[in-house]
């Protein structure tokens, strides 16, 4: 239960489960007995940013010490509150916590926080400073990169090293780590026998004074010449940012006019398809901040053309534009034609690829190389790679390293003439597809190409990385794969006018990244995976198909993999198996790492792919080298949604959602109001600009018409929909040709 209590109930006894107990400090409650059941009033240090992906955990403390509690009770519970909480005294990998949780109230709000302890990391690291907020004023982060959610990093002082643990929900994901030394705030968790230092927002890592970011910088209006910079603050402040082309930054910052807590600024004056280093500051009196330094591409001139190949049957009923291309076992002559299309250079990172079976690609690759053509191949050592065998001398080539610390080179990227005088040129290709018999001719994969200079000149880098070199030959002592990469290329590219997203694993923070894009789901989530056995991508599945009402179905190839048990249990408590949720289960692979977010409602929501070479597992997120798009596009998302349905239906599914044609058009929004939403017995249309006839339809999410009406224009049209069962509707609203469609919900 939860309440909110005044301050004469403060020093109260309370019953909870039957059990009265006294308030006691946070240092007599730990040193109970396993079991009992404590009260203690103390000050919240954390807020939703430490949450699990399921529940809710908050940290606190008083004069004694801190402690944590976990359950759904804490919902409400925000950073600062004063609370008086009550249950049992339990271990959670030997973290003590209150759970499950009899009673929580809040005493007040607002309260300043305790300051934090400053210690050094061997002091902090201790029993006694569990759950406390402690500062650590001088540490060195052992690895570059970003920060990825879920994720333990090294720090070391001059008392030694412990551990950092990124939460995935707080915002330090996806920002560089520090390559100096820095100050780190948090509380001290703990995991078995280890404590660990857990941040709650990119304040608490940095230099440990000034102004605080309420949001970092985030790129908007990306143009060839310009972009913009939006970000926020806690405080009203003035701003600036600081930009170049090269790290130091050396162009006159920009500086804000005013103080505010909204911050935005224009770069102008760029080149297409360039990119740009840039950071924001803020000031306060005689204290400034400064956010991480971030990584920013301008749009190019290229067409931003994006085509896609599938290698098994698809379903084009479902189409609403362009029609998905099976293009079978030819998705060879696709991809050699790519290859002879090579003026100038030509880079290839294939994880496995064999010529037997399929159309021999390696005298396309030999034929680039003798009419002059920079041919440089990049491939994973633990596979054969037979094809490298057929390439004639000259043609360099480089194998990823061994050991416990690296995983696998498990791009499947090509790049074509990225620096070409011509921005219609540029070619980049990825997918999931190896290019081996099994592969081609039994496996469903997709392949992805991009017609864009910026998209290609990113790719390169990261190619450059693994290869050592920006030349013609691999430099070995430069070479960087997996965990040694940095994160060196920008996130976000605008190809014509779609948003196109792209990662690099394991330096980008992949993981939360598409979590992230799949928990945003507002309609609905289509999945078509190898494996899973990371619980990052079932929970966020789960959530939003169980908590959210989005719509959800998902193919799996396989559950054996060690630790798929519990990620797929997961998904299992959202989707019924055999209905929604289906094992391959034949004799190929479906070797596909795609989801499709809100493909069904491409009026009003934000359709999007995620795709690429990156398995849903611990590998790809901590070792591999791995690449990721997400691409914002209708069009696409329904190109993979023809896919999708057909992999569906053929293991039975029947019931996917549908939308409506895209010759349909959408009204202007203030045209068309549609409430309450969710609805009960009756659902209102506020349409005063339509005219004559309306028809309304209400389908299910399976595309099967429940109910239909006819009426002439009013103000407001009113639906009876006292007989429609709980459940998640497509409102379709039609009248003079055009139409718009709406998800509602009846709970």
């Amino acid at each position: 239960m939860y309440s909110k209590i005044s301050m004469t109930l403060i020093a109260a006894l309370f019953a909870c489960g039957g059990v009265i107990s006294q308030v006691s400090d946070i240092a007599n409650a730990r040193s109970q007995t396993l079991g009992s059941i404590v009260t203690v009033k103390a000050i919240v240090t954390t807020g939703t940013s430490l949450d699990p992906s399921s529940g809710s955990t908050r940290y606190f403390q008083d004069a004694t010490g801190g402690l944590s509690a976990f359950g759904n009770d804490l919902a409400p519970v925000q950073l600062g509150d004063s609370i008086i909480i009550t249950g049992e005294l339990s271990e959670f990998f030997q973290l003590k916590q209150i759970s499950p949780i009899t009673n929580v109230q809040i005493v007040n709000s607002g309260n300043p926080l305790p300051n934090p302890e400053v210690l050094s990391i061997n002091d902090a690291m201790q029993e006694s400073k569990e759950c406390m907020l402690v500062q650590i004023p001088t540490v060195t982060f052992d690895q570059g990169g970003s920060f990825s959610g879920q994720s333990n990093y090294t720090i070391t002082d001059a008392s030694g090293s412990g551990t950092l643990r990124v939460n995935g929900n707080t915002n330090l994901v996806g920002s560089p780590i520090p390559a100096g030394q820095v100050g780190v705030t948090g509380v001290i968790g703990r995991f078995n026998a280890n404590q660990q230092i857990l941040p709650r927002s990119v304040n608490d890592v940095g230099i440990l004074s000034g102004p605080e970011f309420a949001e970092l910088p985030k790129q908007t209006n990306i143009q060839t010449n310009a972009f913009d910079l939006e970000f926020s603050s806690d405080d009203v402040v003035s701003s600036f940012i600081e930009w170049g082309e090269t790290q130091d930054m050396t162009e006159t910052p920009l500086v804000s006019t005013s103080d505010d807590t909204e911050h935005i600024f224009t770069l102008s004056g760029l080149q297409p398809a360039s990119f740009y280093y840039a950071r924001a500051g803020l000031v306060e009196g005689q204290d400034t901040s400064l956010s991480p330094v971030g990584f920013y591409s301008t749009k190019s001139l290229s067409t931003g053309n994006i085509k896609v190949w599938f290698n098994a049957p698809v379903d084009t009923t479902v189409a609403t534009e362009k029609v998905a291309m099976n293009v079978g076992s030819t998705v060879v002559d696709s991809i050699i034609a790519m290859i002879e299309s090579a003026q100038s250079t030509l880079d290839i990172a294939i994880y496995n690829w064999n010529n037997s079976g399929i159309r021999d690609m390696s005298q396309s690759i030999n034929d680039a190389h003798n009419r002059g053509v920079q041919v440089r191949m990049i491939t994973d050592r633990s596979t054969a790679t037979l094809g490298f065998n057929d390439l004639v001398q000259g043609v360099p080539t480089l194998e990823s390293p061994s050991g416990q610390t690296y995983g696998l080179m498990h791009n499947k990227f090509v790049i074509v003439d990225a620096e070409d005088n011509d921005p219609n040129v540029p070619q980049v290709l990825t997918g999931s597809l190896n290019w081996t018999d099994g592969q081609v001719n039994r496996d469903p994969n997709n392949t992805v190409v991009f017609q864009d200079q910026a998209l290609a000149r990113a790719y390169t880098l990261e190619f450059e990385e693994m290869w050592g070199s920006t030349g013609a030959t691999p430099n070995f002592s430069m070479s960087k794969f997996g965990p040694d990469k940095s994160s060196n290329t920008p996130r976000l590219f605008m190809l014509n006018e779609t948003p196109v997203e792209l990662f690099f694993s394991p330096t980008d923070a992949v993981e939360t990244n598409i979590t992230n894009s799949i928990s945003a789901a507002t309609d609905d989530i289509e999945v078509a995976t190898m494996l899973m056995t990371r619980t990052p991508y079932a929970y966020a599945v789960r959530n939003a198909v169980r908590d959210n009402g989005v719509y959800g179905g998902f193919i799996i190839d396989d559950t054996s993999y060690q630790n798929s048990t519990l990620p797929f249990s997961l998904v299992s408590e959202a989707l019924n198996e055999g209905e929604h949720l289906f094992v391959h289960n034949r004799p190929n692979t479906l070797h596909h790492k795609y989801a499709i977010v809100d493909q069904s409602n491409p009026f009003t929501g934000d359709p999007r792919v995620i795709t690429g070479s990156h398995n849903w597992s611990n590998a790809a997120n901590l070792r591999n080298d791995e690449n990721t798009v997400i691409i914002h596009s209708a069009e696409i998302a329904n190109i993979f949604f023809q896919e999708w349905v057909r992999r569906f239906t053929d293991l039975g599914g029947e019931d996917y959602i549908v939308i409506a044609s895209a010759e349909s058009e959408i009204y202007n929004e203030r045209t068309v109001s549609v409430y309450p939403n969710p609805f009960a017995n009756e659902i209102n249309i506020a349409a005063p600009q339509l005219t004559g006839d309306v028809s309304i339809r209400l389908y299910d999410i399976s595309g099967k018409l429940i109910k239909q009406y006819h009426q002439n224009q009013s103000d407001i049209m009113r639906l009876n929909t006292f007989d429609i069962q709980s459940g998640i509707y497509i409102l379709e609203i039609e009248n003079e040709g055009k139409r718009t469609r709406q998800k509602v919900v009846k709970p």
